[in-house]
């Protein structure tokens, strides 16, 4: 009787121990109790975290803190709240400086600081939005801007005076309203490589032309589409009168549909807010592809006509009803008015189609007297070894309606649409 007794307190004993190894493995971040896994420097966030029971880093007690205070401040992927260690302080200065961190109030004799998060993800409003101890760090701007001082700012070496006034924030090598240098643009269908205005594809009585798309020049130079076709890649087929069929009420009008947000005039659904970072043509198109929100899994990127049935003239900044799309507005908690919406740029899918007949200023093959061009025919294709010249594709900007057709590199927002 004796041995088994000393038998089961054995086992009990084992039992605990091994009980105590998962838990410390767990709060050691395994990531099977809410903590980032650790590298092999016992550091979390890719070896830029803190180390273990440090100030900011992860925890689920306060013993798990060399200071002795767990804070339930760190957002989780669904939504739920982890913990961080905080410290002690006497006043703000003891703690981050960036907002909202701050010295709070006295609790068991003893005051903490203390932060409230208000987003996974960083956005450039010199907030700390994820509680980490650094505002912005990570932030996304839109296109080539930088996040400085709690702002999108484009680089000196890519700001350009737009033709309308205000600023262009460009890629001097690939912009065709500012090829190789402010101002310097490129003619119709030609594109910008490598900073010089080119044709991408055939030239048909010195006019540049694309004739996978061209309907008065599809796949050669004089074979025009007949009526009701249209040149798609480099054939001839029937117009998609489906766009055409809407019947606008003259009124813009939308429901709610889940998260999504139904067009009641064209009857198309759309995503109820946009990407969440900027990008190039074809992440857009495998973003949408990829998208199953609300259960669906048709969604894709919008032509230019179903993007700019979007477009509210009546606005600016952003010209779309912000009562309905809501992307990165600030929300009155009182009122419920937006302030601070996303206005810029946005995919397409539909191709630049260059039926354009404008004639090159010398009627050369080349960039034929474009302005800051330098006249001579071999400039019409780009010199062997340069990359192949990309295709372009329309974009809407919501900052005023506005379209225009940018190379596929280039990154804008993305918002995914269904039928």
């Amino acid at each position: 009787m004796r041995s088994r007794s000393r038998s089961f307190l054995v086992a009990l004993v084992a039992i605990a121990l091994v009980a105590a190894s998962g838990c410390k493995k767990n709060a050691n971040g395994s990531g099977d109790s809410g903590f980032p896994p650790q590298d092999d420097a016992g550091s979390w966030d890719g070896g830029n975290g803190p180390a273990p029971g440090t100030f900011l880093a992860p925890c689920l007690l306060d013993s798990d803190c060399e200071s002795g205070h767990c804070a339930m401040n760190r957002l989780l992927d669904d939504g739920g709240l982890g913990g961080r260690c905080t410290k002690e302080c006497t006043t703000n200065a003891d703690c981050p400086s960036a907002h909202p961190w701050n010295c709070g109030d006295l609790s068991n004799g003893v005051r903490t600081c203390t932060c409230t998060p208000t987003a996974l993800k960083e956005t450039c409003d010199d907030t700390d939005d994820d509680c980490d101890g650094i505002a912005d760090d990570g932030a996304q701007c839109p296109g080539l801007e930088t996040c400085q001082t709690g702002a999108c700012t484009c680089p000196p070496a890519n700001a350009c005076q737009a033709a309308g006034g205000g600023q262009d924030c460009v890629d001097l090598q690939t912009s065709e309203l500012h090829c190789g240098t402010c101002q310097n643009a490129c003619a119709d269908s030609e594109t910008c490589a490598k900073g010089k205005c080119v044709c991408p594809g055939e030239v048909c009585h010195g006019a540049c032309i694309d004739q996978r798309y061209d309907n008065l020049n599809c796949s050669d130079c004089d074979k025009p589409c007949a009526a009701g076709e249209e040149c798609v890649d480099s054939h001839c087929q029937p117009v998609d009168p489906e766009w055409t069929a809407w019947a606008p009420t003259g009124q813009m009008s939308f429901s709610s549909q889940g998260s999504s947000v139904l067009d009641n005039n064209t009857g198309l659904v759309w995503a109820g807010s946009l990407s969440d970072n900027v990008e190039t043509f074809d992440q857009a198109v495998t973003t949408c592809a990829l998208s199953s929100a609300d259960g669906h899994h048709d969604w894709r990127l919008p032509t230019r006509a179903e993007l700019l049935s979007l477009v509210d003239y009546t606005r600016f900044h952003p010209a779309i009803d912000t009562d309905a799309f809501r992307d990165g507005c600030s929300i009155d908690p009182t009122t419920g008015a937006t302030t601070n919406c996303f206005a810029g740029l946005e995919w397409t899918s539909t191709p630049l189609a260059t039926t354009h007949t404008q004639l090159l200023a010398d009627g050369g093959e080349g960039d034929g007297g474009a302005p800051g061009g330098d006249g001579e025919a071999d400039a019409g294709a780009p010199d062997a070894g340069s990359p192949a010249v990309t295709d372009n594709r329309w974009a809407v900007d919501f900052t005023d309606g506005s379209t225009r057709a940018y190379p596929v590199a280039d990154r804008f927002m993305v918002r995914c649409v269904r039928r």
